[in-house]
This record gives structure tokens, C-alpha cells and sequence, in this order.
């Protein structure tokens, strides 16, 4: 029988909190047995058994974090990143491909509030300042599971993962 599934606001703010990661996900590409289970009730739940209930979706995952999450800068081949929070956001972030050509430049964003999209192939450093909603849509075909491309993984030479932290550093003395 097909459902309707829902979550409450107040109960995925407490399961980003008592996260160790201070993130919660709610619908995933593929579950990861050890540690999630499949949702069986159309209320979500943070626990059944030990793992966390979860939905799947083979082309998005959608998760909550919040200021204390660790953020690193990365990118996606395969998909678009969006960030939506009612609390100030910053971004700094960085095209790959112009990068590879060593003609980029970092950007630093100051957005007060609202829906951030990220489109594939560009390295993000994103700071939040409340809970956010990270939402990930595959626009190209493959697999979601191995498509974070992290600093000490990135394929590129011409990493400036270094200058992006300084620059998401001054940019939180500045406006945080």
C-alpha cells in the first residue's frame, strides 16, 4: 500500500542535534543497512530499532543540518546542490572546469535567507547559521553514492580548498 510520509519539524531539529555529524537524513538514494532502515510508518520517526528510518529515492536525497555541522569544501559531477534556511547563509564556491583552466575565481555569497542552488561542477564551501534543508537532485546519469568530490579526493590539481576556508573565515568575522 502506498502512503503519504511526513515529517515534524521539532523532531528532525532534535535528531540534528543529537546527531554526531549534526545532520539528518531523510530520504537517501540507497540505505545503508548498518546504520538505516526503510520507513514504515507515514510519520517519521528518529529511531526503529537502532537505525534511522529513511525513504528512497534513487535521484535525490534530502537531509537537515545546522550551524554545527561540519562543512568541508566539495563538489558534485552528477548533481545540483540546493541549501534552504530562514537563517543567513554564506557561500563561498568556485566553478571546477574554469578552475581547471586556471582562469576561476572564488565567489563569497551573503544570502539572508532563502533557497541556494548549486549547480554541478562547482566546489562549495557552505557556512548556515540555523537548521537547513540540503536538497540533491541527479540531473546526469550515475550513481549518488561515490558523487562527492572532497579536497583531499578532488581529482583537479589546481585545488584552492585552503583559500576558500580563509575566505569563508573572513567572511563569518565580517557579516556572522
Amino acid at each position: 500500500m502506498r502512503s503519504i510520509y511526513w515529517f515534524d519539524k521539532e523532531d528532525v531539529e532534535k535528531a540534528v542535534k543529537s546527531s554526531k555529524r549534526n545532520e539528518c537524513l531523510l530520504i537517501v538514494p540507497s540505505i545503508h543497512p548498518g546504520t538505516q532502515t526503510p520507513m514504515l510508518r507515514p510519520k517519521w520517526q528518529r529511531s526503529l530499532h537502532g537505525k534511522v528510518p529513511v525513504m528512497v529515492a534513487e535521484n535525490y536525497q534530502l537531509s537537515y543540518i545546522d550551524e554545527h555541522a561540519a562543512q568541508e569544501p566539495y563538489w558534485h559531477r552528477l548533481q545540483v546542490v540546493s541549501y534552504r534556511s530562514d537563517s543567513p547563509m554564506i557561500v563561498v564556491s568556485q566553478d571546477v572546469d574554469e578552475r581547471l583552466r586556471d582562469t576561476a575565481e572564488i565567489a563569497v555569497d551573503i544570502i539572508p535567507a532563502g533557497r541556494v542552488f548549486i549547480p554541478p561542477r562547482f566546489c562549495h564551501l557552505v557556512h548556515v547559521t540555523g537548521q537547513t534543508e540540503v536538497l540533491r537532485i541527479r540531473v546526469e546519469p550515475g550513481s549518488l553514492d561515490k558523487d562527492d568530490y572532497l579536497c583531499d579526493y578532488c581529482p583537479n590539481e589546481h585545488s584552492c580548498c585552503d583559500e576558500m576556508r580563509e575566505l569563508m573565515a573572513q567572511a563569518i568575522a565580517e557579516h556572522v
